[in-house]
């Protein structure tokens, strides 16, 4: 919905292996979308890292099983997977 209402920019404080911010499949940044204009708009400007500390505090103190502090190791070995199989899916 983010790219058919034409959203400019969406920000988000961290990355998170389960939900938003980025994944494995980055249909924010997807650039051939757009080629189905008008249903479709540019990729939005992404941004990530707003109120990181503020998110931080929050999340460090949930009971869900998506947060909490062993949440960003298992986000950041997510996205080390994502990139390296963008790498290999780009040869």
């Amino acid at each position: 919905m983010i790219r058919e209402y034409k959203v400019k920019r969406v920000v988000f404080a961290l990355p998170s292996l389960y939900v938003g911010g980025y994944s494995k499949w980055p249909i924010l940044q997807d650039k051939d979308l757009c080629l189905l204009k008008p249903i479709f708009s540019d990729p939005p400007e992404v941004l990530g890292g707003f109120m990181e500390e503020e998110a931080k505090a929050v999340t460090d103190q949930t009971p869900l099983w998506m947060f909490g502090r062993d949440a960003k190791l298992k986000t950041e070995a997510c996205l080390q997977s994502v990139k390296l199989a963008r790498k290999e899916n780009s040869r």
